[in-house]
């Protein structure tokens, strides 16, 4: 296997955590929409779960490391396809083309 070449895997990684970003933040706006008064409940509730979650995946991830940062892609991309999976799921596939 031919070796990934820095500005190609920073890159990748500069567009997976801007992506990630602009993600995040429209995900966590919309989950919050019908909470209303209890808004920053959920919103504590919300962070927290999604801190504890990375800090575990991430360990997860972090065990795995062999010199190389074939473990760290295969993390992301695992858990991209799971998030997709997850947004599928819950919103079906039609009503997250439609704008609903």
């Amino acid at each position: 296997m031919l070796p990934l070449p820095l500005w190609l895997a920073l890159g990748g990684m500069a567009a997976c955590f801007f992506l990630y970003g602009l993600i995040m933040s429209n995900f966590n706006a919309i989950a919050m929409q019908p909470m209303g008064q209890t808004a920053g409940m959920a919103a504590s509730l919300t962070g927290s779960y999604s801190t504890a979650t990375g800090a575990l995946l991430g360990t997860l991830i972090a065990a795995q490391f062999n010199g190389t940062i074939l473990p760290l892609f295969t993390g992301f991309a695992l858990l991209g396809l799971c998030a997709l999976l997850s947004v599928f799921a819950v919103e079906g596939r039609t009503g997250l083309f439609r704008g609903e």
